[in-house]
Formats: structure tokens, sequence, C-alpha cells
């Protein structure tokens, strides 16, 4: 009778246990991601460009977009990029309308045509697409680098 008495009281010491198999094995998944740095973790960064420009040739949109990305890719070289893939590109072509709306004949009398868009790429290792953004920015272009880090579990 002691000895039943002596169980119950560690058992109720010590607490209510996991109730399932699978409630151990979350416990110790939980566990080990808080205290042990054995995932690994994964770094991406990405480089964006802005860019604004008055055109007078609507036929040289997609060579002027194809100049920025090789424009981009020589830049991504010369600051040591190792990896580096376009992740999005987009643009809008707007005619500039000296009239007002409905006045003119003709929607765009100067012919002038305003080009606005933006490029993203991967870049990889981030130090190297911190050169980059440097480069960029020297070159007239307004561009930002964003880094995530986050720890990878399996």
């Amino acid at each position: 009778m002691k000895l039943r008495i002596f169980i119950i009281g560690i058992l109720l010491y010590l607490g209510p246990g996991p109730a399932s198999a699978e409630e151990l094995v979350a416990d110790k998944r939980a566990y080990n991601n808080q205290s042990t740095p054995q995932c690994p973790i994964i770094e991406n960064s990405q480089v964006n460009i802005s860019f604004n420009s008055q055109e007078s040739d609507l036929a040289q949109i997609k060579v002027i977009m194809d100049d920025k990305l090789k424009l981009m890719e020589t830049l991504a070289k010369e600051a040591g990029v190792k990896k580096f893939e376009m992740q999005s590109m987009n643009y809008n072509v707007y005619a500039e309308n000296s009239g007002q709306y409905g006045c003119s004949s003709s929607a765009n009398s100067r012919g002038i045509y305003r080009l606005n868009g933006n490029i993203s790429f991967n870049a990889h290792p981030s130090e190297k697409a911190t050169d980059l953004l440097i480069l960029l920015n020297e070159n007239g272009y307004s561009g930002n680098l964003n880094v995530n880090k986050h720890r990878r579990c399996h």
C-alpha cells in the first residue's frame, strides 16, 4: 500500500506526460528545433530595380527591355554574383497626351511614350548581391535588396 501511494505521488509530482506517441514525437521535434541548431539556415536574396524613361519609338520597347536585362546580367557578373536568375519583369507603356481627354484627334500628338517598370532577380551569395546593388545605383537605377533567412528542418 505504501509503495502504491509512493508511485502515485511520484506520478503526480512529474505531471501529465504525452497522451500518445505522436505527441511525444511532436514534443521532441519542437525541442530539437528550438534548442539545437541542426537544421540548416537557408538564405535568399532578391535584387529589384525600378525604372522610368521617356521613349519616342514604341516599336523599340522590347529592344530597350532586352538591353536592360543584358545590362543587369553584365553588372551581376562584374559584382561577382554566382547565381543570378530573373524572377519577374513587368513594365507599362503609355502615351503622353498633350491635349485634354477627347480633344485631340491623335492620342499622342507629340509621339512621346512613358515607360515604367521593374525587374526582380534572385542573386547569390548575398554579400555579392550587396555589391550588385551598389553598381546598379551607380548606373542610375533605383535598386533595392531583400534578404530572407530562415531555418529549414525536415
